[in-house]
């Protein structure tokens, strides 16, 4: 896998939306599969997966990380029962534009269209329609994870519990719209929801 270190590329990685200064990397890969990914987060020692950086609190800047683009992960596949599956690169208006071709549409877009889907479910990100439709998580129903170690989850809402894998923690969370404070958690919560809105700090989508 190929780590891209030309200097113009990766400055055009150095920041996300929030301007922070100080971001610096190793270099850029741009994985085209799930193989791919796996490679680099066991070949590297730090990752920082990125989206569209759109983050607007300095969590797409990176620290000396190699940056794993998600750009190129653009598979879109709407199936027969009005669910779609989607690579971590695809941006939500080519979802949306995909979708209104079958009379569909995906609620929960943030302002910014150009998000890529894959960013979305690590902020479980919202927009206008949340008060109605509710935020990113209710409406993912699966996820393959690449993990630290390089290993890969693949988890279908309903399939397991989060404490099969990790403790879940005892705080009690806001009865709100959109929360995007701390590790989301619920008693029996399903193991989907521990990765929505994780910001990437357990996994790659």
């Amino acid at each position: 896998m190929n780590i891209h270190s030309t200097p113009d590329l990766v400055s055009s990685f150095l920041s996300d939306a929030a301007h922070m200064p100080g971001g610096h990397a190793t270099g850029v890969a741009f994985p085209r599969s799930v193989a791919e990914v796996i490679r680099i987060v066991r070949e590297a020692a730090h990752v920082l997966p990125v989206g569209a950086q759109s983050s607007l609190t300095g969590g797409a800047t990176p620290r000396g990380d190699v940056v794993l683009s998600t750009r190129a992960l653009t598979t879109l596949e709407v199936l027969p029962d009005q669910r779609v599956r989607v690579g971590a690169g695809v941006p939500l208006a080519e979802l949306q534009r995909v979708l209104a071709v079958q009379g569909l549409y995906y609620p929960p877009v943030p302002t910014y269209d150009g998000a890529f889907a894959g960013g979305t479910i690590a902020t479980n990100a919202a927009g206008a329609a949340t008060f109605k439709y509710g935020s990113t998580r209710r409406w993912v129903e699966g996820l393959t994870i690449v993990l630290a170690d390089g290993s890969v989850l693949t988890i279908e809402r309903g399939q397991a519990a989060a404490s099969t894998l990790v403790p879940v923690p005892t705080y009690v969370m806001p009865d709100v719209p959109k929360l995007s404070a701390g590790y989301y958690a619920q008693p029996g919560m399903d193991l989907v929801d521990l990765f929505v809105g994780s910001e990437g700090t357990l996994g790659v989508v």
